[in-house]
Parts: C-alpha cells; sequence; structure tokens
C-alpha cells in the first residue's frame, strides 16, 4: 500500500480500537508518519508516527471530505521535518529536538499515554522526563520502544503544555 503525499483514514481494528486520519508524508515498512488532522478545528496539527504492520486497512478520503478543509496548512507540516534521517521509531525518536515534548501511546486505549521529552535513547528504550497535564515535570520513566504503539509531537497540545510550564 503506498500512501506517501494522500489524505487517508487508517484503521487499527482489531489491535486497536483506534482511527486516525491526516496526510501521510513518509512511509515505509518500519513508520508511517502523518499530519494529524484535526476534525474540530478543520486544520491540520501536528504529527503522529505509527508502525505501518499494525494498520489492517486504510481509505482514501473523498472530494468532498478534502473541501471540508477550513485551512490546509499541511505543506507547513511536510517541510518542518527532516524525513530522510525518519526511517523507524528509533531514527525519528533521535531526530527530534531535546526539548520536543511527545506523546507515547503504550496499550489500546488512547487516554493512557506519556507526555515527556526524552533525555537517554537507545536502539531499545527511551528515558522520558515525565511531564503532567498541568505542565509541571514529575517523575523519570524507561520505556522500551517495543512497547510504544505510536507516538505524536508538535501538536496544539504538546506546545500547550510546554508554553505553560514555569
Amino acid at each position: 500500500m503506498k500512501l506517501n503525499n494522500k489524505l487517508i483514514d487508517i484503521d487499527f481494528l482489531p489491535n486497536r480500537d483506534l482511527l486516525y486520519g491526516g496526510y501521510c508524508i513518509k512511509q515505509n515498512r518500519q513508520i508511517l508518519i502523518l499530519v494529524n488532522y484535526d476534525t474540530r478545528a478543520k486544520s491540520f496539527d501536528g504529527y503522529s508516527v505509527f508502525r505501518p504492520k499494525e494498520i489492517t486497512k486504510y481509505r482514501n478520503w473523498t472530494p468532498a471530505e478534502i473541501r471540508k478543509i477550513k485551512t490546509d496548512n499541511r505543506k507547513i507540516f511536510q517541510s518542518a521535518l527532516t524525513l530522510d534521517k525518519m526511517n523507524s521509531f528509533y531514527s525519528t525518536l533521535k531526530s527530534l529536538d531535546n526539548g520536543t515534548l511527545i506523546s507515547f501511546f503504550t496499550d489500546n486505549l488512547t487516554d493512557e499515554y506519556y507526555v515527556a521529552k526524552i533525555t537517554g535513547l537507545t536502539r531499545d528504550t527511551a528515558t522520558l522526563k515525565l511531564i503532567d497535564k498541568k505542565s509541571k515535570w514529575t517523575t523519570t520513566k524507561k520505556l522500551k520502544l517495543a512497547d510504544i504503539n505510536f507516538f505524536s509531537f508538535l501538536t496544539t497540545y504538546e506546545k500547550r503544555l510546554i508554553s505553560n510550564i514555569t
């Protein structure tokens, strides 16, 4: 399935009850990078990185869905990353700025996640400095990269948290 440069919805059933939509800016055997589409704002917001092997099906957006985009800001997101260095979870995380806040999803429920900055990274694990919903730094946690289902970064949510740090 060739998804680069397509507006798509991707489905992870039966592995996860999750549907994501957006603009695919990179796909290979290891990762799929999506510029997230925010259905409320009707514009694009940040990135999510998935493992293609977990995608059970996808569909291209219809012309009617494309016309509903209020602000087509995907080109800003498309040019903001160095995609040639992002070929796996590890290399993508390694290429992000040390201060970037990232939301890590590690189970089948999208309500449970960690927001953190990476303080250490190996090919197998990420050491994270966690931040809570009130922009307060909390504990440190180690995650195995294999346990991360997907991660998001540079969304409005992470930007708001980082801007509220006191």
